[in-house]
């Protein structure tokens, strides 16, 4: 079923500091962000997809599933810079929207918001890449496998 985008951004998990400012930050500027833990399934998907933009802050600087659920959904990815990303082929600017601290957050995520048809062309590459890449957790555990040497 298709769902109405009725929010600037969404991130799921835990409440940690730095995502708690950051969501503070931008619902200062009159932003509507949903901010929550604990949906699994059609409703996390659905809370996703509320929102224009896909928003991660990640608290083991790693990458996680998040990231790569937010392309396949077709948000803008606007998430912290984690050195996995390039091990992965991802692209700041092309397939994501990067930041280091509070402040850059803020802003990428304004800039994602007020600049639309460019967001939109970032939504679309890292959807594209995670398609065509075949990002699945098989494919994902298999590499990680290989990678150790067990495979």
């Amino acid at each position: 079923p298709n769902v109405v985008v009725d929010s600037d951004g969404c991130i799921m998990g835990r409440h940690y500091e730095n995502r708690t400012a950051w969501v503070n930050s931008l619902r200062a500027r009159g932003r509507k962000i949903i901010y929550d833990i604990g949906h699994i399934y059609d409703e996390y998907r659905e809370a996703n997809c509320r929102a224009s933009l896909g928003m991660n802050w990640s608290s083991l600087n790693d990458i996680c599933a998040r990231v790569f659920e937010m392309m396949a959904m077709k948000r803008v990815p606007v998430i912290n810079r984690v050195p996995d990303l390039g091990l992965v082929g991802m692209v700041e600017g092309i397939h994501y929207y990067g930041f280091s601290n509070l402040g850059e957050a803020v802003e990428k995520a304004e800039y994602a918001l007020t600049h639309p048809e460019e967001a939109q062309i970032v939504a679309n590459n890292a959807y594209n890449k995670v398609v065509n890449d075949n990002d699945s957790w098989d494919n994902r555990v298999e590499m990680i496998l290989k990678e150790c040497g067990l495979v």
